[in-house]
């Protein structure tokens, strides 16, 4: 369940498309594309843990890239209409829960933030399921031309930091084969013969292992 609005059980996505006009007033026709966002994450945050991540993607016209963050649309769907009638615009905004706001969607030490150039980082100060969108305008020879827009669920959990190992042995374990079925071998060099406790994970927070 996503924590940081309201009824998130009656809070939809909202999928529409705004179609520019085909001229514009210096050229007799006007072309354009839509730029190649980030894919859909699949990665998760833990709390008190720096967290980076590059939402950056490129325009196949050349034209330049500017991300902001965005309050969600509400599509307007509940538990008896999980597939309502679409509608056209303007789009509610989900509401935040107390606490929560454009500048604080993900709360943090610092918060939830992103640059112009797409990077993404916070430092969650809490655990959680966390929406969020990502704005990406498009300029054309200093004029805006268009806008793409992309909701973003990440899930903030709790992680216990492996500190017993040497400084440079987390960047030696590694995960094989990857992607895999299920069926994987985890190799952790340099721990002493003992017994460990391996919990893992999906990227919603639900322990699988």
């Amino acid at each position: 369940v996503i924590d940081n609005i309201v009824n998130p059980q009656s809070s939809g996505q909202a999928f529409y498309l705004e179609f520019p006009a085909l001229t514009d007033q210096s050229s007799p026709t006007f072309e354009n594309s839509s730029p190649t966002i980030f894919p859909p994450v699949g990665d998760y945050a833990c709390v008190n843990q720096p967290f980076v991540f590059d939402f950056s993607g490129v325009d196949p016209d050349g034209d330049q890239l500017r991300y902001v963050l965005r309050t969600p649309l509400n599509g307007n769907s509940n538990p008896n209409d999980v597939v309502p009638v679409g509608v056209p615009r303007p789009y509610q905004d989900v509401v935040f829960t107390n606490g929560i706001n454009l500048a604080n969607m993900i709360p943090g030490n610092p918060p939830l933030s992103i640059t112009t150039d797409g990077v993404l980082s916070m430092t969650p100060s809490s655990t959680g399921l966390f929406v969020f969108a990502v704005g990406v305008e498009e300029y054309r020879n200093g004029v805006k031309i268009g806008e793409v827009s992309r909701d973003v669920v990440i899930p903030s959990l709790s992680a216990t930091i492996l500190t017993s190992l040497k400084e440079n042995a987390l960047s030696k374990i590694s995960v094989f084969p990857n992607p895999n079925n299920g069926n994987f071998t985890i190799s952790i060099p340099e721990f002493k013969e003992s017994n460990y406790n391996l919990e893992i994970l999906d990227i919603s927070g639900k322990l699988v292992y």
